[in-house]
């Protein structure tokens, strides 16, 4: 008959879509074309000059992009996602495949929302459930297209979504659903809030796959200055450095001696006092006088406060929906970002440069970003505090 009709024998396993498909369980072999394509994705942008912006921009959209075929479809193996991980952490901090780099936070706090002190970047082992989950919703609410069908008739055998379990001839994607399945049910408490759930994440024929990864993700506590550095209309790589600076995860002196090396430790600003986050930001004498030169420019009080009571102070005096809030956030995390391009400019460069400078260097980066997003309304006013 093969020869008769001009097919060929097909073997277990084979690839539909891209998708490796298999009659028995799924082996960490048969995603190795997943793991090189992002290996050389991720090769390819490690060869451009990113920001910490660009960097996990790309890891949230393209990484994810490919990602999320893969995962809508399978419950991935441990082994794979540790992998992946990888791949997404060295290039996030830029570091070439195979090389250790000092890294001062971890990847879990990163991956988590920016209103906790992370960078939003969806963490893997979390964002593979609320996907597979998708199904679970669909055959409880939608029972009719082809694919319900075809569960209920060959895999359910009109046994319900939530108390059938997997026999030993089903697809290993059909595992990996009831797998997700019973977790989701677990960490819900019963099976009537589960359905509650689902109910509140499925409308007008969607699901709500960020309400659900929120709810498999492990939360901390949310951080008091996030509405100040991740303000929208900061510069985005202020913002990177400016919510480092305020977890105290820079390479300042006191966190490279603290890993084991064995450095000068003092500030190279001002050539005195031992170096960490609190004296650099803004105890030091030189990333004082920066900073008083942009309160009084902002029409603020000068004070000689760290850099965590300043932004105390800004969670509760700014936060009305102005152009002189937004002005004053902005010009905090670019005067953070400033000092800590000076930092490293004095120490790999080898050159410095002055304290005016490094005024202009913030007013510069306030100025540009004010008069890209200001209304018409406040136009000249802003104009003229910018000129004083």
């Amino acid at each position: 008959m093969l020869a008769s009709l001009g097919f060929e024998e097909g073997h277990f396993p084979f690839r539909y879509l891209g998708i490796p498909l298999n009659s028995s369980r799924l082996t960490s072999s048969m995603f190795q074309p997943l793991l090189h394509k992002l290996r050389c994705s991720i090769s390819h942008w490690s060869s451009m000059f990113l920001s910490y912006t660009g960097r996990s921009q790309l890891i949230n959209s393209v990484v994810f992009g490919i990602e999320n075929f893969w995962f809508s479809s399978l419950l991935i193996p441990l082994g794979i996602m540790r992998q992946l991980n990888g791949f997404c952490k060295r290039f996030l901090w830029q570091a070439m495949e195979g090389q250790r780099k000092m890294v001062f936070k971890s990847w879990s706090s990163s991956c988590r929302p920016r209103d906790e002190g992370g960078f939003g970047i969806k963490e893997v082992f979390a964002w593979n459930k609320p996907l597979l989950l998708r199904w679970v919703c669909w055959l409880h609410f939608s029972r009719h297209n082809i694919w319900c069908r075809w569960v209920q008739a060959y895999l359910l055998r009109h046994e319900d979504v939530w108390s059938v379990q997997p026999r030993h001839n089903s697809p290993g994607s059909w595992h990996g659903i009831l797998r997700v399945r019973d977790d989701f049910v677990s960490r819900a408490g019963s099976v009537s809030s589960a359905t509650s759930l689902l109910i509140s994440w499925y409308m007008a024929d969607r699901f709500d796959v960020s309400s659900a990864y929120d709810f498999f993700r492990d939360k901390s506590r949310p951080v008091f200055w996030a509405k100040t550095v991740w303000y929208s209309l900061n510069i985005p790589r202020h913002s990177y450095i400016s919510a480092l600076a305020a977890q105290a995860k820079l390479a300042t002196v006191d966190n490279i001696c603290i890993r084991g090396l064995s450095i000068p430790n003092r500030c190279i600003l001002c050539k005195a006092a031992a170096k960490n986050h609190q004296h650099l930001f803004f105890q030091c004498p030189v990333s004082h006088a920066v900073w008083g030169a942009i309160l009084s420019w902002l029409r603020l009080p000068v004070r000689r406060w760290s850099l965590m009571r300043e932004l105390r102070w800004f969670r509760v005096h700014i936060w009305e929906r102005h152009w002189s809030s937004t002005w004053s956030r902005c010009a905090l995390t670019a005067t953070i970002y400033t000092v800590w391009a000076e930092r490293n400019f004095r120490t790999f460069k080898d050159a410095e440069r002055s304290v005016d400078c490094l005024v202009r260097a913030v007013k510069f980066f306030v100025s540009v970003r004010m008069l890209g997003f200001s209304s018409s309304l406040f136009y000249d006013e802003i104009v003229d505090c910018l000129n004083s």
